[in-house]
Protein backbone atom coordinates (compact mmCIF):
# COMPACT_ATOMS: atom_id res chain seq x y z
CA UNK A 1 0.00 0.00 0.00
CA UNK A 2 1.53 3.46 -1.11
CA UNK A 3 1.45 6.26 1.29
CA UNK A 4 -1.23 8.62 0.42
CA UNK A 5 -3.76 5.43 -1.02
CA UNK A 6 -6.48 4.11 1.70
CA UNK A 7 -6.82 0.44 3.00
CA UNK A 8 -9.42 -0.96 0.90
CA UNK A 9 -11.29 -3.70 3.30
CA UNK A 10 -13.72 -5.84 1.16
CA UNK A 11 -17.02 -7.00 3.38
CA UNK A 12 -19.48 -9.80 2.34
CA UNK A 13 -22.40 -9.21 4.08
CA UNK A 14 -24.77 -11.99 4.15
CA UNK A 15 -27.28 -11.01 6.48
CA UNK A 16 -27.27 -7.06 7.15
CA UNK A 17 -29.18 -7.43 10.12
CA UNK A 18 -25.72 -8.09 12.12
CA UNK A 19 -24.18 -5.12 11.45
CA UNK A 20 -26.10 -3.15 13.75
CA UNK A 21 -26.40 -3.28 17.51
CA UNK A 22 -29.88 -4.31 18.66
CA UNK A 23 -28.76 -1.73 21.40
CA UNK A 24 -27.93 0.98 20.23
CA UNK A 25 -29.37 4.63 21.50
CA UNK A 26 -29.99 8.25 19.88
CA UNK A 27 -26.42 7.18 17.29
CA UNK A 28 -26.11 3.50 15.94
CA UNK A 29 -23.32 1.41 16.95
CA UNK A 30 -22.47 -2.11 15.17
CA UNK A 31 -22.77 -5.23 16.79
CA UNK A 32 -20.38 -6.75 18.87
CA UNK A 33 -19.89 -9.54 16.05
CA UNK A 34 -19.17 -6.91 13.58
CA UNK A 35 -16.62 -5.45 15.37
CA UNK A 36 -15.11 -8.31 15.95
CA UNK A 37 -14.85 -9.24 12.23
CA UNK A 38 -13.60 -5.28 11.54
CA UNK A 39 -10.94 -5.64 14.15
CA UNK A 40 -9.35 -9.17 13.03
CA UNK A 41 -9.79 -7.59 9.21
CA UNK A 42 -7.79 -4.08 10.18
CA UNK A 43 -4.34 -4.20 10.77
CA UNK A 44 -3.21 -1.90 12.79
CA UNK A 45 -3.77 1.57 11.33
CA UNK A 46 -3.13 5.55 13.24
CA UNK A 47 -6.46 7.87 13.08
CA UNK A 48 -4.56 10.08 10.17
CA UNK A 49 -5.02 6.78 7.68
CA UNK A 50 -7.86 6.28 5.36
CA UNK A 51 -9.64 3.00 5.08
CA UNK A 52 -12.39 2.12 3.00
CA UNK A 53 -15.00 -0.56 3.40
CA UNK A 54 -16.64 -2.24 0.80
CA UNK A 55 -19.84 -3.40 1.33
CA UNK A 56 -20.72 -6.49 -0.94
CA UNK A 57 -24.87 -6.83 -0.25
CA UNK A 58 -27.48 -7.20 -2.75
CA UNK A 59 -30.03 -6.07 -0.25
CA UNK A 60 -27.87 -2.66 1.07
CA UNK A 61 -29.78 0.49 0.12
CA UNK A 62 -27.29 3.74 -0.32
CA UNK A 63 -29.47 4.86 2.94
CA UNK A 64 -28.44 1.78 4.48
CA UNK A 65 -24.89 2.50 3.95
CA UNK A 66 -24.82 5.75 5.26
CA UNK A 67 -26.27 4.30 8.73
CA UNK A 68 -23.36 1.76 8.72
CA UNK A 69 -21.05 4.15 7.80
CA UNK A 70 -21.99 6.26 10.61
CA UNK A 71 -22.88 3.23 13.55
CA UNK A 72 -18.49 2.36 12.15
CA UNK A 73 -17.82 5.80 12.79
CA UNK A 74 -19.09 6.50 16.11
CA UNK A 75 -18.09 2.86 17.40
CA UNK A 76 -14.28 3.72 16.25
CA UNK A 77 -14.70 7.49 17.74
CA UNK A 78 -15.75 5.68 21.39
CA UNK A 79 -13.06 3.11 21.36
CA UNK A 80 -10.64 5.86 20.34
CA UNK A 81 -12.10 7.79 23.62
CA UNK A 82 -11.69 4.90 25.62
CA UNK A 83 -8.23 4.22 24.54
CA UNK A 84 -7.43 7.88 25.32
CA UNK A 85 -8.29 7.66 29.06
CA UNK A 86 -6.84 4.78 29.54
CA UNK A 87 -3.79 6.32 28.56
CA UNK A 88 -4.50 9.21 30.78
CA UNK A 89 -5.14 6.92 33.61
CA UNK A 90 -2.11 5.05 33.19
CA UNK A 91 0.16 8.04 33.07
CA UNK A 92 -1.79 9.68 36.35
CA UNK A 93 -1.00 6.27 37.94
CA UNK A 94 2.41 5.93 37.02
CA UNK A 95 3.29 9.46 38.50
CA UNK A 96 1.46 8.37 41.80
CA UNK A 97 4.08 5.43 41.89
CA UNK A 98 6.71 7.32 40.69
CA UNK A 99 5.96 10.09 43.63
CA UNK A 100 5.77 7.23 46.36
CA UNK A 101 9.17 5.38 45.05
CA UNK A 102 10.67 8.89 45.56
CA UNK A 103 9.47 9.22 48.94
CA UNK A 104 10.23 5.41 50.17
CA UNK A 105 14.08 5.91 48.44
CA UNK A 106 14.56 9.33 50.30
CA UNK A 107 12.96 7.73 53.46
CA UNK A 108 15.44 4.58 53.27
CA UNK A 109 18.59 6.44 52.74
CA UNK A 110 17.22 8.96 55.54
CA UNK A 111 17.43 5.99 57.84
CA UNK A 112 20.37 4.46 56.86
CA UNK A 113 22.40 7.76 56.87
CA UNK A 114 21.26 8.06 60.90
Amino acid sequence: MKKNEPLIIETVISDENSILSPFSGKEPTISGEFADYLETSLPHASKTETIQLLFQCDTITPDEEKTYERAIKNYYEREFEKTNLDLKRNGVGSLIMLILGALFLSLVITMTTL
